[in-house]
């Protein structure tokens, strides 16, 4: 859809994040929600920067947890799939990841936040590139490339997914949870 008929849904005087204001749209033809207009290089210095190394020690706790509900729904969806190998985009601190390297899945992971892509390496030993999806520059191709709470969070969904679909193999398939 190119959300051409769209109406403001929520308003947020100052972002807890950006300290700026920010105003929600939906759209009246596919039912989709978002900001606009967006700063995308402010939001990417945000998903490098936001989380750091001194977080509080009940996060960090959080972090080691290796399950959530939410991996549960996603492993229901997967697991008929042919294990192969998978391109994690947006892999935070690396859960997800290390779930599929213990079901038998070969896991490289693409994180832009410096924290949460060295939490990955040294906690889970996931290789994870520390970089965002739009500057990851690999020849390799997987089986799967998998955006689990990721695509909604990049400022051009269309350009994502032809760039996931460039790192698929042809008989491969890219898995999208919102």
């Amino acid at each position: 859809c190119d959300c051409k008929k769209t109406y403001p849904i929520y308003y947020i005087e100052k972002d807890r994040f950006t300290d700026e204001a920010v105003q929600y749209y939906r759209c009246n033809e596919c039912n989709l929600r978002f900001v606009y207009p967006q700063n995308k290089d402010k939001l990417m210095e945000l998903y490098k920067n936001t989380l750091k190394k001194d977080i509080k020690f009940i996060r960090y706790l959080v972090l080691l947890i290796p399950f959530s509900l939410r991996h549960k729904y996603s492993f229901g969806f997967i697991k008929g799939i042919k294990k192969g190998s998978v391109l994690d985009v947006g892999c935070g601190e690396g859960k997800l990841s290390w779930l599929m390297k213990m079901r038998g899945w070969d896991v490289t992971g693409v994180e832009p936040n410096h924290y949460l892509s060295n939490f990955a390496r040294k906690n889970y030993k996931i290789d994870v590139r520390n970089n965002t999806f739009q500057e990851l520059n690999t020849n390799s191709k997987f089986n799967m490339v998998l955006l689990s709470a990721t695509l909604e969070h990049l400022p051009d969904q269309i350009e994502t997914l032809n760039k996931a679909r460039e790192y698929m193999n042809e008989d491969g398939y890219i898995f999208v949870r919102i």
